[in-house]
């Protein structure tokens, strides 16, 4: 049965042998342009954002979170952000 809503939209793409993962979070936008697509190939599959169920409304606040969540579940202890592509 397909999902009814998603807050966190992910991807993943095999290309030559490598993998390639995706997440994207939303947190405060408008999601008017997902009602023109079928988000993640399900019709009718509402988008939703972090302010509607009541999280923060900033990147700033709601990346480090969703970061060290992932990275408990995960068992990773250290954990550096970064912004940007630099290499």
């Amino acid at each position: 049965r397909p999902p009814r809503s998603t807050l966190f939209p992910y991807t993943t793409l095999f290309r030559s042998g490598c993998s390639f993962h995706g997440l994207a979070l939303n947190v405060n936008m408008d999601l008017a342009p997902f009602q023109r697509i079928n988000p993640c190939g399900y019709a009718g599959l509402e988008m939703v954002d972090c302010t509607q169920l009541g999280g923060p409304d900033a990147l700033s606040v709601a990346g480090p979170a969703i970061a060290d969540k992932l990275c408990s579940l995960l068992g990773i202890a250290s954990v550096e952000n970064k912004e940007g592509f630099d290499e």
